[in-house]
């Protein structure tokens, strides 16, 4: 609903200055990162003040400790990227999405066509706004209310239903899940902002990786329904994820220091 109010309102600011908008301005990588700043970035600042609180308080971005955590994080991120991958190509060939949805998502996802806009929109624009809005103002409210476990939920699914793609729905609620949790166990909205942003630079830079996995960055004019990975590289992706998993648990383990969460 954020990202569709910031749309409405930049598409109606260039149609009262004459600019006519049409299907590719709106596949443009910095016409998507103008929406989306507006679209989740106003309703940060309103909440923010409106709970009247201090923007440390409410977004606490502190420097992860120990660096066993981002190594844990790469880890876990790799994992679930490559377990995602398999479980959308499961998707695809029992519920193969519409050609029109295929073209439109293809268009936005295009990172060959526009390289440096769609790695600023990917790494830096939507992780950012996503996390202060999802993790930082959605899941601190929700947590004064509910348990930890259905505040993390319950803002993972608001984070799926966002991204306006039910072809993707498991990898979306996976991540927002795991940053959720990540959430919970560090008070620290970095730790999501690094897993967001390196989740999203593994899926910007699949298309330039220089050798071709099935299934997984394969070309898509050459891919067929039914193309899954082979079983090497999805061993090699729940052992990530469970050895990222391992390597959290063990780096929260070390990091003595207490954080409080404020919950005003």
């Amino acid at each position: 609903m954020s990202y569709g109010i910031g749309f409405g309102m930049v598409y109606a600011a260039l149609r009262i200055a004459g600019i006519d908008i049409g299907t590719s301005l709106v596949a443009q990588p910095l016409f998507l990162a103008l929406t989306n700043t507006v679209g989740f970035g106003l309703p940060l600042v309103f909440g923010v003040l409106y709970q009247k609180a201090r923007f440390s308080q409410v977004l606490p971005l502190r420097r992860p400790r120990p660096p066993l955590l981002v190594l844990a994080i790469a880890v876990t991120i790799m994992g679930a990227v490559v377990l995602s991958s398999e479980v959308d190509n499961l998707t695809r060939m029992f519920f193969p999405p519409p050609d029109w949805v295929v073209n439109m998502f293809g268009r936005i996802g295009d990172t060959r066509a526009y390289p440096i806009q769609s790695g600023f929109l990917l790494v830096v624009v939507a992780p950012v706004t996503e996390e202060l809005f999802f993790r930082g103002l959605i899941l601190r409210g929700l947590l004064s209310r509910y348990s930890s476990s259905c505040a993390v939920l319950l803002t993972a699914l608001l984070f799926t239903v966002i991204h306006l793609n039910p072809w993707q729905f498991f990898s979306a609620m996976l991540l927002g899940t795991l940053l959720g949790w990540w959430f919970v166990r560090t008070k620290n909205l970095t730790v999501c902002l690094v897993g967001h942003a390196f989740a999203n630079g593994l899926v910007f830079v699949q298309p330039f990786i220089p050798f071709e996995v099935q299934g997984f960055n394969t070309d898509p004019a050459s891919s067929t329904p039914g193309q899954f990975q082979p079983l090497w590289f999805d061993a090699i992706g729940l052992l990530l994820f469970l050895g990222g998993l391992l390597i959290f648990q063990l780096a929260c383990r070390r990091n003595t220091k207490t954080d409080t969460l404020v919950l005003t």
